[in-house]
């Protein structure tokens, strides 16, 4: 039976009635029982509340995907405090501007980010406060300089006295998280959500209500909670009783020694689901895992199913709604799913697209969600914030189809590129090209990437086109090694063209679409065949 109660009252009572119960395993070590959780949290608390009075600041964690980061989000609801976690491998102005957007007050870094945030706090709007988490050691910052990695720590590891009333079983309904969406529509933008909304999220994620888990067994989840997904995954395990197999990133090789060291029976494959069935080994049908969630499904879903031995189950929300589509086993790789409980949906007609029967039957338009409660509200730090919200309903941007009540994705409306399991705002990449001496202006598309078969699949690459300033040049390999040094991996483009003029309509609007339709050309360069080339 799931739990009644909120995520800090559920492992407060396991950390009393099972204390060495194991809750959190990093797959490279470390583990933390539901007694360690308490105490560390608690801890830690302490120490976070002498960064403000309750209620007022804004803690960004950036640390890799890791037991302290869900410990420190604990910490953050027992102090009063708003957690938001952020990519590490942000920096520059990506870095500057997520903190600045979501009103940041105080950064908690390990001795391997702390530069890259050294490196924009002067170019923040307002002052932050950072402090060091070394090893087990939170070390609140006293003062306004940061801590040097490898160097002395600002103060010692002692809770101070905490101003009475503070470090109490959060109020659900007041706690928040904030998590950035991948930025379709514009840049990326910074979304609230109640520690209910996110045990909701976790609840919904599968539609596996009532369905019996093996307590003990993994949850396996090697994605950051800087993305919604992570975001989920401790209240995603502890409503299932299962363990939260954490790894730092996505390997497809550690993959199923990862689930079968640590029992896994529940596990979600965003946008890898693919490069797992081509790397398939005949050994890994031997596998504990029972339920796979995939973000797309794969076209060979049905042999998957039976080579690895588990039922999949297709899944499609957003940050600001959460799960709302789902099929389990469904008949067809296009088929995305029902709506889950509590959520309602629709299709509404997009102007220039054509509202009819689509070339796979069924009627078409954007998805539009109704949730039943309220799920999310967009912070306005920095500027106002365009809302896909309207009457309660909410526009994905995203093209569907509708038959007798089962939606299939068919497209995006929305300027954004998907890549790795992430959307990424073009917007946001186009501002770190633009603040180059050389450019005059720039946009990046998306274009579809091989998948493992060497067809065009699901995933796609970034594609930057690039004007130069007026008599002036730019040569695409050296932007490429620039932006190397100011864009994480994942956002860094492909392919790169250097070109005179942005097209435009015929109403003098940028035309993404002429750009998107553009060839690769042997004048456009391309980043990877270069790195893939033989040397010599």
């Amino acid at each position: 039976m799931a739990p009644s109660g909120s995520l800090w009252e559920t492992i407060a009572d396991r950390a009393q009635a099972t204390p060495d119960d194991v809750l959190i395993v990093e797959a490279e070590g470390r583990s933390y029982s539901y007694a360690e959780v308490q105490a560390t949290s608690l801890r830690w608390a302490a120490g976070l509340a002498r960064a403000g009075p309750a209620g007022s600041g804004r803690i960004a964690v950036i640390l890799p995907n890791q037991g302290a980061l869900y410990l420190l989000r604990l910490a953050c609801g027992q102090a009063g405090l708003v957690f938001a976690a952020i990519n590490p491998l942000l920096r520059g102005k990506s870095l500057a501007d997520a903190l600045r957007r979501s009103s940041i007050t105080d950064v908690v870094v390990s001795p391997e980010t702390a530069t890259a945030v050294a490196d924009v706090r002067a170019a923040l709007a307002a002052p932050v406060r950072i402090h060091l988490l070394d090893g087990e050691c939170l070390h609140v910052a006293g003062g306004p300089a940061p801590p040097r990695p490898g160097g002395p720590a600002p103060t010692a590891d002692e809770p101070a006295p905490v101003p009475h009333g503070v470090l109490q079983l959060p109020d659900p309904e007041r706690t928040h998280t904030i998590v950035y969406t991948s930025g379709t529509s514009g840049p990326a933008k910074p979304v609230r959500l109640t520690a209910s909304v996110l045990q909701l999220y976790a609840r919904t994620l599968f539609d596996d209500a009532g369905r019996p888990w093996t307590a003990g067994a993994g949850y396996y989840s090697p994605w950051h909670p800087a993305h919604v997904l992570g975001a989920v995954a401790l209240d995603a395990a502890v409503t299932r009783g299962l363990v939260l197999v954490l790894r730092r990133k996505f390997h497809q090789e550690k993959l199923w020694g990862d689930v079968r060291r640590h029992d896994c029976r529940l596990a979600v494959l965003i946008s890898v689901a693919a490069d797992v069935w081509a790397g398939r080994q005949p050994d890994q049908a031997d596998n504990p895992l029972e339920l796979v969630g995939m973000s797309p499904l794969i076209d060979s879903i049905r042999d998957f199913e039976r080579c690895f031995g588990v039922e999949a189950v297709s899944i499609y929300g957003m940050t600001e709604i959460g799960t709302v589509l789902t099929a389990h086993s469904p008949a067809s790789s296009r088929t995305t799913g029902r709506p889950v409980p509590g959520y309602e949906c629709r299709l509404e007609s997009v102007p220039g697209i054509e509202s009819g029967p689509d070339p796979f039957g069924g009627r078409l338009g954007e998805l539009v969600v109704r949730p039943m409660t309220t799920t999310s509200e967009y912070e306005s730090a920095g500027g106002s914030v365009a809302s896909g919200w309207s009457d309660g309903w909410f526009r994905t941007g995203d093209l569907f189809t509708e038959t007798a009540g089962t939606y299939s994705f068919v497209g995006r409306i929305k300027d954004s590129i998907r890549r790795h399991g992430r959307n990424i705002s073009a917007v946001d990449v186009e501002e770190e090209v633009r603040g180059i001496d050389q450019v005059s202006d720039c946009v990046c598309v998306g274009v579809p990437a091989p998948g493992p078969t060497g067809r065009a699949g699901d995933d796609e690459d970034i594609r930057l086109f690039v004007v130069p300033q007026a008599g002036g040049t730019i040569d695409p390999a050296t932007l490429a090694e620039h932006l190397a040094g100011r864009l994480p991996p994942f956002m860094l483009p492909r392919y790169f063209d250097v070109i005179d003029e942005l097209p435009r309509t015929v109403n003098g609007k940028l035309s993404r679409q002429a750009l998107r339709q553009l060839p690769i050309g042997p004048r456009t360069y391309d980043r990877k065949q270069l790195l893939d080339s033989p040397v010599g």
